[in-house]
């Protein structure tokens, strides 16, 4: 018979407080009229603030390392150091992007829930001394970071390819903006290094950055003729970007 290792649940105790957070903030989500959405950033505060305290708990037991699940998880000094240095972290970011999600109308409970979440995918891989176990708590912390670093509805998508937007028949309500990066890139400097190219067009179709600074960094950056090359690649992406926007 095979025997099922005992769980002790000081292990994952943070780990808990963060993804039971999460769950409320997802289900509060649901109930909360629009104009009520800024109570979830608190919510999400409160969550980091029980999970610090519970490790706060763990750390007070010097000398104490909790060990569960046969061993392959691990509540030690070093786990829960990291574990103050991720919730620390978890817990300004709550704070620091509460007004903005609040101001731009975003949707803040998927963005908490999936904050509390990640945070919780790091301590479990502070705790683990399974390799099984580290690639399990990679997971729950990849996977909500790529959700959150997902394209707003009214965001732009620059693509390197010399076919059209239209010919690529992307389902995306984003702006699709195509440009030959590559090709642009073997023409001006004969290398396929678009990273001028790239930056030209991305000053061209979103005017956080003129393309002067980009051109004065680039000549700042690389030798005269090597500069110059970079700055045709740049301004040859940029100017087709604004060809295409009239």
């Amino acid at each position: 018979m095979i025997e099922t290792p005992a769980l002790n649940f000081n292990v994952i105790a943070p780990t808990l407080a963060l993804v039971i957070s999460a769950v409320v903030v997802l289900l509060a989500d649901l109930f909360l009229s629009s104009s009520r959405k800024h109570v979830l950033a608190y919510l999400a505060g409160l969550g980091v603030v029980a999970a610090f305290f519970v490790n706060g708990m763990q750390w007070r037991a010097a000398g104490t390392a909790f060990v569960g699940a046969a061993g392959m998880a691990v509540a030690d000094g070093y786990a829960l150091f990291f574990n103050y240095v991720f919730l620390t972290v978890a817990g300004l970011a709550v704070l620091i992007s509460a007004d903005y999600t609040d101001r731009e109308g975003l949707a803040q409970g998927e963005y908490y829930g999936l904050l509390l979440l990640s945070t919780a995918g790091m301590t479990v891989m502070a705790a683990a001394t399974d390799l099984m176990v580290l690639f399990v708590g990679l997971e729950i912390l990849s996977i909500p970071l790529y959700v959150l670093a997902g394209l707003k509805p009214d965001g732009t998508v620059l693509i390197n390819t010399e076919r059209a937007a239209s010919d690529l028949k992307l389902k995306t309500s984003a702006r699709v903006v195509t440009f030959p990066a590559t090709q642009i890139a073997l023409e001006e400097l004969g290398r396929p290094i678009m990273n001028t190219a790239i930056m030209g067009a991305f000053s061209g179709v979103s005017g956080a950055i003129s393309f002067e600074a980009i051109e004065q960094s680039i000549r700042h950056r690389f030798p005269e003729e090597l500069g110059e090359k970079n700055v045709r690649a740049a301004r040859r992406a940029y100017e087709l970007i604004k060809e295409q926007a009239q």
